[in-house]
């Protein structure tokens, strides 16, 4: 049972009044309980949704970041060769090099091909605190030997 106090305005010059109805029928403006409740766990699956975006988001950026500067180590390490101007021997080598503030480990593979005339090196890159198996970046291409 909900009570409605209005004022009677019959008469304004004589002092107001308040009587006490019973209210009756939906008259009233305003929202109920239940529709305040639905509109707040619309509002909670929205932000949690928003929320989760924002973090994936976030997530691909740093991936990204590494992908690039593992990337361009391993770009640096095939301008090396090239610049090196010289057959390059089968075997692998290893080392580390510094790249966007971050130390990161590269290994080469330099293998023989069908072709006696290419070989076939490929780069490997991770960040130096990775582990073995996860290659952040992987590099292959075919040298001409001269």
């Amino acid at each position: 049972m909900v009570w409605y106090i209005s004022p009677n305005v019959a008469a304004l010059s004589e002092p107001v009044r308040y009587e006490a109805t019973m209210f009756k029928g939906r008259t009233a403006r305003g929202f109920t309980l239940l529709e305040v409740m639905i509109a707040l766990v619309i509002l909670a699956l929205a932000m949690s949704s928003y929320i989760g975006t924002g973090s994936t988001h976030a997530y691909n950026t740093v991936y990204l970041k590494e992908k690039t500067l593992a990337h361009w180590v391993a770009m640096n390490k095939l301008a090396e060769w090239r610049l090196r101007k010289q057959r390059p021997s089968t075997g692998s080598e290893k080392g580390t090099e510094l790249m966007g503030g971050r130390e990161w480990r590269w290994e080469t593979k330099v293998v023989e091909t069908a072709n006696p005339v290419f070989r076939q090196v490929q780069i490997e890159v991770r960040p130096e605190d990775a582990d073995a198996e996860t290659a952040t970046a992987q590099l292959l291409f075919s040298y001409r030997v001269q």
